[in-house]
């Protein structure tokens, strides 16, 4: 999953719409489409701030965004194992 779907996911588990988080960020809807939709990619502080606003570390963007494709040959066994847990504990945090 991209960066840009994962904030999305997380905008939409928390039922906020793109007008309600652009306006908290004081960023544009257009620019948070665009972000959402990968045509864009977030700086730090962007981040950061989306992550604030969700309520949720920045760690759990790069989580949900990483994919096997992104892991060195030789720890995707490792990978394999660990995100299965490691989704599910995020997933059990959101529905705090």
């Amino acid at each position: 999953m991209k960066t840009g779907e994962v904030l999305r996911e997380f905008r939409q588990e928390k039922r906020l719409t793109q007008v309600q988080v652009s306006e908290r960020a004081k960023v544009s809807q257009t620019f948070l489409s665009q972000l959402e939709a990968g045509i864009k990619n977030p700086s730090p502080k962007m981040l950061k701030k989306l992550c604030d606003l969700y309520g949720i570390p920045t760690v759990f963007v790069f989580w949900k965004a990483t994919t096997e494709s992104d892991v060195q040959k030789n720890k995707i066994t490792a990978f394999r194992k660990i995100k299965p847990a490691m989704d599910e504990l995020i997933d059990q945090f959101l529905k705090k």
